[in-house]
C-alpha cells in the first residue's frame, strides 16, 4: 500500500504509524508464537522503513 501511494504520489508519505496488539487468546495460549511474529513484523517494519526512507 505504502509502495503504491509512492507511486501514485511521487513520494512515501513523511510518516507512518503503525499499530500491532494481542488477543487475550494470545496472552494466554499462544505468547511465545505471539511474540515471534510480532517481532518478524516490527523486521519488516523496519526494511521498509529503510525502504522507503519514512519516519515509522
Amino acid at each position: 500500500m505504502l509502495l503504491e501511494r509512492k507511486k501514485y504520489f511521487g513520494a512515501p508519505p513523511k510518516s507512518v504509524r503503525v499499530f500491532m496488539g494481542k488477543s487475550d487468546s494470545a496472552l494466554s495460549f499462544g505468547h511465545v508464537a505471539s511474540t515471534l511474529s510480532r517481532k518478524d513484523s516490527i523486521n519488516g517494519i523496519s526494511e521498509l522503513n529503510s525502504e522507503l526512507d519514512t519516519g515509522i
